[in-house]
């Protein structure tokens, strides 16, 4: 009897700790680079040519970096 006790108690105290409140973190770092003869790299390369944007809307060549 005392042994179903102790478990009765055992598992009504991961109850109640399931009932509080959690912290999760995350953290996530990738990078982008479009590929010399892909579509996106070939649209990309020819976009940096064009003489109707500025310095800041060309589309970097280098790794992009993707911090999350």
């Amino acid at each position: 009897m005392q042994e179903r006790i102790l478990i009765a108690n055992s598992h009504l105290k991961v109850a109640k700790l399931a009932l509080l409140p959690s912290l999760d973190f995350v953290a996530d770092a990738s990078g982008t680079h479009f590929g010399k003869y892909t579509m996106e790299g070939v649209g990309n390369f020819d976009t940096n040519f064009s003489q109707n944007i500025t310095d800041k809307q060309k589309i970097n060549e280098n790794v992009s970096p993707n911090f999350f």
